[in-house]
C-alpha cells in the first residue's frame, strides 16, 4: 500500500458525536487515535495497537494510530531498540485500512486481509467491541493460525443495513515479527512455570494462542463459574451460555471456513477444553459439541446438511449430540440394536440410547444406527442420521441423575418410528462404523486433555491449600509428608502433560494414530482419578466437603475412564497394535 502523510487530526480531543461530525467531513482521511486508550506489549514482541476505527456503512472503514506510542514502551524499547525503530518507520509507511465491511442481518463482518511481503511483521489477531446508543455491546476475539487469523466477526442482534449512522468501536489488531522461532522456542515447559496453569507457557502453543487463552480464560471465569452452581441444581447449562459462547468464538474453533466454522487448529480446541477445566466447571458441553458432534458434519456430510448445521452450530444456536451408547452396547459399538429401515426413499428409526451427553439441549443428534442387519459383520451394517429435536417419535427421556457432572445434562433418548428422509442420512450408506472409527482418536485425545488440565487445576488447589491449612502450629505445607506427596504429584502431571502435547502435536500434524490416542486416554484418565484422590486425601475432611472444589473435582474424574471407551477396551486396541504383524 502506497505511504501517506499523517493528517492533522480534526477529532482530537473531541467525543461522540463531536468525533462523528469531525470525521464525516473527510471520511477517508487517517487519523491518529486517543493516546488515553491503552496501549500493551508482549515479550513475545506481539504489539497492541489499540485504535480507533470509524465504521461508516456508506464509506471504507479506517483504522488509524499513533506509533509514536510505541516510543512510550519501557523495558522492551530498552531490549529490542533496532527492531522498535524499524517497525515505527514500518507503521508510518504502511498504515493499515480495514478494507471491507459488509452489513448484514443480523450482523456484519470485517476482514483484514492485509500482509505486507516486504515488512518483518504481519497482523495475526484483531479483537472488536462495538458499543452502540442503540445495541448492547458485543465482542468478539479471534485468534488464529494461517488459516484463520486474518479475519474478524463481529456479531451484533439487531444491527441491520437499515441502521445508517455511524459506529465507533475500539478494535486491537495485533502484530508479529515473522522471526518468532527462536523466542517460542525459548518457552517454558509447566514444570518450570510459577503455577501448572500459567499463560505463555508450553512450545506447542504460540503467542497467538496465549491472546487467545486470556479471553477464554475471562469468559470461563465470568460467564460460566458464577452460574455454575445454579446450573448443578437445575441438571444443566443454560442455552445463553451457549450462544454467549458462540460470539466469543469457543465454538467449532477447528471446523474450517468453508465449512462455516473458525478454520482454527487442535490446538486452539485444546486451549477451550483446558480452560474449562481450570475453573472446575464440567457444564457446558462445548468440547463434545465442537470437537466430537462438529467434525462428523463436516467431515462426511453432504453440502447441504454442512450449510445448514454447521454455522449455526458454531454460533452456539444449535446444540449438538452423539449417540452411540446403548443399554446392551456401550464400548462395543457394534452390539448396537437402533436400527433404521429403507422405506421407499425414508427410512424409519427405532431404537433407545442411554447416557448422552447434551442429550436434554440437543437440537441435533447424530444416531447410529444399524442399517444392514445382513452385512457379513456388525460393522459392515451401521450407518449415521442425523435426527433433530421435534421430529414425530424422536421423544427425550428424563435427565440422569449422576454422581458427578451434576451441571452436564445427560439424557435417555428414544425412536419410535421416526420418519427421517433421504437427506438425514449422513455419509454413506453402512459406511457408519468406519467414520466412528476414524474420529474415535479426536474424542480420546479430547479426553486426555481434559483430565491433564483437570490434574493441573487439582494440584495447583491442593498447593495452595495446604500452604495455608495449619496443625501441629504451622501450616500442613511444612511437613515432609505432604511434600513428599506434592513433589510425586506435580512430577506425575508434567510427565504425563509432556506426552499429552506430544500427541496434540501430533494430530496439528496430522500424524496422531488410534492406538496413541489410546494410549494417551487411558494414561491420562487413570492419572486423573489418582490425582483426584490423592489430592483430596491433603484435603483430609473438608475435601470431602462439596463447598470444596476438590469434592467436585473428585467426583466430576472419575467418569473419565468410563466414556469414549473404557480404559479396559484403550489396553486392548494398545495390545493389539503391539503384537499385530501389520
Amino acid at each position: 500500500m502506497a505511504s501517506q502523510e499523517l493528517s492533522s487530526c480534526p477529532c482530537e480531543n473531541h467525543q461522540g458525536q463531536d468525533l462523528f461530525q469531525a470525521i464525516a467531513v473527510k471520511p477517508n482521511q487517517y487519523y491518529r487515535y486517543d493516546p488515553s486508550l491503552p496501549l500493551q506489549f508482549r515479550q513475545t514482541a506481539a504489539t497492541f495497537l489499540s485504535a480507533v476505527c470509524i465504521l461508516d456503512p456508506k464509506q471504507v472503514p479506517v483504522l488509524s494510530c499513533d506509533p509514536q506510542l510505541l516510543k512510550s514502551i519501557s523495558g522492551w524499547q530498552k531490549e529490542h531498540d533496532n527492531e522498535c525503530a524499524a517497525y515505527v518507520n514500518f507503521v508510518k509507511e504502511c498504515w493499515v485500512p480495514v478494507s471491507v465491511l459488509r452489513l448484514s442481518v443480523p450482523g456484519f463482518h470485517i476482514s483484514v486481509p492485509w500482509q505486507n511481503a516486504a515488512s518483518p511483521f504481519q497482523l495475526t489477531r484483531c479483537h472488536l467491541s462495538v458499543p452502540t446508543n442503540v445495541h448492547s455491546t458485543e465482542t468478539k476475539n479471534v485468534s488464529s493460525n494461517s488459516r484463520w487469523m486474518q479475519h474478524l466477526v463481529a456479531s451484533m442482534n439487531g444491527l441491520s443495513q437499515a441502521y445508517t449512522g455511524f459506529l465507533t468501536a475500539s478494535l486491537t489488531v495485533t502484530f508479529r515479527h515473522l522471526q518468532t522461532e527462536n523466542r517460542d522456542a525459548q518457552r517454558p515447559e509447566t514444570f518450570s512455570a510459577k503455577s501448572l496453569m500459567d499463560i505463555g507457557t508450553r512450545r506447542i502453543f504460540t503467542s497467538d494462542h496465549d491472546i487467545f487463552r486470556e479471553s477464554v480464560r475471562k469468559f470461563f471465569r465470568e460467564e460460566v463459574a458464577p452460574n455454575h452452581a445454579e446450573w448443578e441444581k437445575a441438571g444443566q447449562v443454560s442455552r445463553e451460555v451457549w450462544e454467549k459462547a458462540g460470539k466469543q468464538g469457543l465454538l467449532g474453533i477447528s471446523i474450517s471456513e468453508k465449512h462455516g466454522g473458525l478454520g482454527g487448529d487442535i490446538l486452539s480446541s485444546a486451549v477451550v477444553w483446558e480452560e474449562q477445566m481450570y475453573v472446575n466447571c464440567t457444564g457446558p458441553g462445548f468440547g463434545l459439541h465442537s470437537d466430537i458432534a462438529m467434525p462428523y458434519i463436516a467431515n462426511y456430510g453432504s453440502e447441504e446438511q454442512i450449510k445448514r448445521f454447521i454455522p449455526e452450530m458454531t454460533a452456539g444456536k444449535c446444540i449438538s449430540a452423539i449417540a452411540m451408547t446403548e443399554p446392551g452396547a456401550g464400548s462395543d459399538l457394534q452390539g448396537v440394536r437402533t436400527y433404521a429401515k429403507k422405506d421407499g426413499s425414508d427410512w424409519i428409526l427405532n431404537g433407545s440410547k442411554v447416557f448422552i451427553s447434551n442429550g436434554w439441549l440437543s437440537d441435533l443428534v447424530i444416531v447410529v444406527a444399524v442399517t444392514n442387519r445382513e452385512a457379513r459383520s456388525a460393522a459392515h451394517g451401521i450407518s449415521l442420521f442425523l435426527v433433530e429435536d421435534g421430529m414425530k417419535g424422536f421423544i427425550k427421556g428424563c435427565k440422569l441423575e449422576k454422581i458427578g457432572l451434576k451441571a452436564q445434562d445427560t439424557a435417555e433418548l428414544f425412536f419410535e418410528d421416526v420418519r427421517l428422509p433421504a437427506s438425514a442420512l449422513l455419509g454413506e450408506e453402512n459406511k457408519g462404523f468406519y467414520y466412528l472409527m476414524a474420529e474415535l482418536p479426536q474424542e480420546r485425545l479430547a479426553i486426555a486433555g481434559i483430565a491433564l488440565a483437570s490434574c493441573e487445576f487439582m494440584f495447583e488447589e491442593t498447593r495452595s491449600y495446604v500452604k495455608q491449612r495449619k496443625a501441629f502450629g504451622k501450616t500442613i505445607a511444612h511437613l515432609q509428608a505432604v511434600q513428599h506427596k506434592l513433589a510425586e504429584l506435580k512430577t506425575q502431571i508434567c510427565v504425563g502433560r509432556a506426552f499429552v502435547d506430544s500427541c496434540l502435536q501430533l494430530h496439528a500434524e496430522k500424524r496422531l494414530d488410534s492406538s496413541t490416542a489410546s494410549m494417551a486416554k487411558y494414561w491420562a484418565s487413570d492419572l486423573q482419578n489418582s490425582v483426584a484422590t490423592q489430592c483430596l486425601q491433603l484435603h483430609g475432611g473438608w475435601g470431602y466437603m462439596w463447598e470444596y472444589p476438590i469434592a467436585k473435582a473428585f467426583v466430576d474424574s472419575r467418569v473419565q475412564t468410563i466414556y469414549g471407551g473404557t480404559n479396559e477396551i484403550m489396553k486392548e486396541l494398545i495390545a493389539r497394535s503391539i503384537v499385530s504383524d501389520s
